[in-house]
């Protein structure tokens, strides 16, 4: 959590740190608390999306754990999401920028879901890789690309949805995949760790540091300049993203 959050009462200038692009920002959930005990992590935004450990507002057994000194949630199979949004549309324009350590062998690390059956996701893709996958109420499309994490060290990730084409960037290598969506149905609702049309495929292994969701496609100049906003603010706590 961003230290001017452990103050209350913030104005957005204080709670958004100097860097992350403001258009379209639905909101910001950084992984960090150095207390450890957060059950409803705040959005950095200012728009009041809040994401919840877990499948309630108190602690049980669905709620990843705070990694050490508090940097980082450690997904296993677990899971946190959001209430219903009124923005993005779930079929787009939409990015979403995670940060994330990614050893799992199953389950969904990203949703944003609707309806029952109805969503967009990445989903393991095989050998420490994950994929894009879309449903609409009935089977799934993956993309056949895959783009290749790592277990060891936080990847930042970029993932957007023009309306007629997803793709998955990773941003250090430039390696990607890409899918065009289905029409899914529904408000969305970001899921970490889990499908968020319904509480399924959850994933088995990972360490979420960071997410960002827009309800626009973020131009390459507004990407890098987040990537370095997030960068500046992790680095000093010891954790580095290429």
């Amino acid at each position: 959590m961003h230290p001017a959050l452990m103050t209350g009462g913030l104005s957005p200038a204080l709670m958004t740190p100097t860097g992350i692009p403001r258009r379209g920002l639905v909101c910001h959930h950084d992984l960090y608390d150095p207390t450890s005990a957060l059950q409803i992590i705040p959005d950095s935004s200012g728009h009041g999306v809040t994401l919840q450990r877990g499948s309630a507002a108190g602690a049980d057994s669905s709620d990843p754990a705070w990694d050490a000194d508090g940097k980082g949630l450690v997904f296993a199979t677990d899971y946190c999401i959001t209430g219903g949004l009124v923005a993005p549309p779930l079929n787009g324009p939409w990015t979403v920028i995670a940060v994330l350590k990614y050893n799992g062998t199953s389950g969904t690390p990203l949703c944003l879901g609707g309806d029952a059956a109805h969503f967009h996701r990445l989903s393991h893709g095989g050998a420490g890789a994950l994929m894009i996958g879309t449903g609409a109420g009935g089977g799934e499309n993956n993309s056949a690309g895959t783009v290749a994490m790592s277990a060891v060290s936080p990847v930042a990730i970029v993932w957007s949805n023009t309306g007629s084409l997803m793709t998955l960037k990773r941003v250090d290598t430039g390696a990607s995949a890409t899918l065009a969506p289905l029409a899914a149905a529904g408000t969305a609702k970001l899921g970490v760790g889990t499908r968020s049309d319904a509480i399924a495929n959850v994933v088995d292994a990972m360490t979420g540091y960071e997410f960002l969701l827009y309800s626009c496609v973020l131009t390459n100049a507004e990407t890098q300049r987040g990537i370095r906003a997030i960068r500046a603010f992790w680095s000093p706590l010891g954790v580095t993203i290429p």
